[in-house]
């Protein structure tokens, strides 16, 4: 997105902001940011609306009446004003790096978590929730969700407040961070290039240390933000905040690590054979013994994706295309228009911006929009499609649901669409049909295998993030160098590097930015291969779902929308998953995509 010079807040805007404690000040660069807009005239500020919801409550069982309006009248007029203002602080944040943006966006979500902290609000709605005289199933499921946003705020002010500090000085530090590679300042984006492409030891291992920079510099406050968050769960009644935050995600850590063993247990072998595959080429490739590789030689910082098949340069499918173009022809032409999207988004590098890639939904109004460091390679056309697969999710929800329906079912299905879009960039048929060159018979099978290497890499990087953030919330000043090596070696196959005592582990920004998310998208991908062998089988009928390509398939779009996206949070996750793929979310059409 290009940000609007010259804009400015009016005075109604300014005092709102001042009321809830947001700052929306000019920086020092002289780029000013963008503002909310103006609440209606006599709109209540919105710690005072958080104040006032908490007045006398009706005696007896609460009625379907009384909720209706607590919902309607007191709750979404301030929350949906509090989380336009908080998503517009963390996009200037993120798109504008200042320091003034990343305070205005810890005291918007100071402010968020204040309203959300009210403890007799919380007894209410809690009462609401659980009463028998709610009969509207809409209206339950509005009380179950809001219930969980106050769940997840029932702490001390002052405790809330610490840690939104420290996680947004955290992310500050993540973000505006640049590695010295060969005595320069270096981006990500080219040091994962070199580390892709090095072909020599000292290379690849050079750009592997200097991603791992960060690690140092975060690692010990990383360590005390778990201790805080811990410390808020234990206030809720929680063993630790992973119990809590499965908890507020409609997840248990029994069902969570279940499912997560069946994953492990079908992925056990097959990643096993082309690990050992991968092993061989890699020794080939830079000279050396299999024995003798190490994590940087696997041309990822984590091994969260595999290695190029030898003979297949993915990049070179995307030298001199335009990844926008691609995309929005694409999408138009499966009917998921994303133009407005595209519009107000954000999408070159530059200093002090983010180098990674989100999609934001403002409003839940329509003001999405999506960050990306756009590069003409692999990566980025992979990403490109899968920011904007949670766009036109957002974007497909009904707008005539109520305000706090309108969100996706849950994380793991906004990221089975997106990964689903995505990873078409593997498929030989869908390149030939977006690109208008088809690859050739050698190129289409090194494809396929890339597509089967990536989805079990990720499948095992995957299990690595979820045991270790498991163990990480419930021993946080155990040995976690140990510890994030030991799960790298059982899930990976890939050991720690001799005399190597760095906090590899800190490295990864979702550890601040999004706790107790990654086995989201290892869910998100068995949502996404249920997802794909139902519409191949039910609406395209297509008998081979890797067949299944969408492209120019105009009924696509419309059927996703009615079914998938338009429901927004109507039903809880699971029950969801079941009506819309016809079986219970599990592993087999995950594994079965591979033979």
């Amino acid at each position: 997105m290009r940000m609007r010079r010259g804009a400015r807040c009016s005075m109604a805007v300014m005092m709102w902001v001042a009321a809830a404690g947001v700052g929306c000040s000019k920086p020092a660069g002289g780029k000013p940011c963008e503002c909310p807009p103006a609440p209606p005239a006599g709109a209540a500020a919105p710690v005072a609306s958080a104040a006032a919801s908490g007045g006398t409550p009706a005696s007896g069982v609460p009625t379907e009446t009384e909720a209706r309006a607590f919902v309607e009248q007191q709750y979404v007029p301030t929350v949906q004003r509090l989380e336009r203002i908080l998503g517009l602080a963390g996009w200037n944040a993120y798109v504008l790096g200042g320091d003034d943006f990343y305070r205005a966006r810890e005291d918007a979500e100071v402010v968020y978590r204040r309203f959300h902290s009210d403890r007799k609000v919380f007894e209410r709605v809690r009462a609401m929730k659980d009463s028998p005289e709610i009969h509207d199933p809409s209206l339950r499921r509005q009380l179950e969700v809001i219930y969980l946003q106050y769940l997840d705020n029932q702490i001390d002010p002052e405790l809330s407040a610490k840690i939104v500090e420290l996680s947004t000085s955290l992310e500050e530090r993540f973000n505006k961070h640049r590695a010295q590679f060969r005595g320069e300042e270096q981006s990500d984006n080219e040091l994962k290039r070199v580390l892709r492409t090095a072909t020599k030891s000292e290379d690849a291992r050079e750009a592997w240390e200097a991603l791992k920079q960060v690690g140092p510099l975060v690692a010990e406050d990383l360590v005390n933000l778990v201790e805080l968050r811990n410390e808020a769960a234990r206030q809720v009644g929680f063993a630790d905040y992973y119990t809590m935050q499965l908890a507020i995600g409609e997840q248990t850590p029994e069902g969570l690590k279940e499912l997560m063993d069946r994953v492990a247990a079908l992925t056990d072998a097959p990643f096993a054979r082309w690990k050992a595959e991968i092993d061989a080429e890699l020794a080939a490739k830079f000279g050396i013994d299999a024995a003798e590789l190490q994590p940087w030689h696997y041309g990822d910082p984590f091994f969260q994706e595999s290695p190029p098949v030898p003979g297949l340069d993915p990049d070179a499918l995307w030298t001199d295309r335009d990844l926008l173009a691609t995309a929005r022809g694409f999408y138009a032409g499966i009917g998921l228009d994303v133009e407005p999207i595209l519009a107000r988004s954000d999408l070159q590098e530059r200093p002090g911006k983010s180098q990674h890639a989100f999609c934001f939904d403002i409003d839940r109004s329509g003001d999405i929009r999506v960050l990306l460091n756009l590069k003409s390679d692999a990566h980025w056309a992979e990403t490109t499609l899968h920011e904007l697969g949670h766009a036109v999710y957002d974007a497909g929800i009904d707008p005539g649901l109520p305000y706090v329906l309108r969100g996706a079912a849950h994380t793991l299905t906004t990221e089975g669409i997106a990964m689903m879009m995505g990873g078409l960039t593997f498929n030989a048929k869908w390149l030939g049909a977006v690109t208008g060159r088809a690859p050739d018979a050698g190129t289409a099978e090194r494809l396929r295998r890339q597509q089967i290497r990536s989805w079990l890499v990720f499948a095992r990087w995957a299990l690595v993030m979820t045991d270790f953030e498991r163990e990480l919330y419930a021993n946080p000043r155990q040995d976690l160098d140990e510890l994030w090596w030991r799960t790298v070696a059982r899930y990976q196959q890939i050991s720690r590097p001799a005399g190597r005592t760095a906090p590899d582990w800190a490295t990864k920004i979702h550890l601040v930015s999004s706790p107790v998310y990654y086995h989201n998208y290892l869910l998100g991908e068995l949502f996404s291969a249920q997802l794909r062998s139902y519409l191949a089988r039910e609406v395209l009928h297509v008998e081979f779902p890797g067949d299944v390509v969408f492209v120019g398939r105009a009924e696509v779009g419309p059927w996703l929308r009615q079914h998938v996206f338009a429901p927004g949070k109507s039903l809880r996750w699971d029950a969801f998953v079941e009506k819309v793929t016809g079986r219970p979310l599990g592993p087999e059409a995950f594994v079965a995509q591979m033979e």
